[in-house]
């Protein structure tokens, strides 16, 4: 069974927040387009089960 590395989304997340963000960046964070699409097909995946 092939495992899987950390998620996208973690490494997006975690890259923002250890360059020191400040607080007002933090509310303004967003996902990249693909990460937030690739979000979505999960969930619709999960929801499809």
């Amino acid at each position: 069974m092939p495992t899987t590395p950390l998620a996208p989304v973690y490494d997006f997340l975690l890259d923002f927040l250890v360059e020191k963000a400040t607080p007002d960046e933090i509310l303004a964070f967003t996902l990249p387009e693909s990460e937030r699409a690739r979000a979505a097909a999960l969930t619709s995946r999960m929801r499809a089960r």
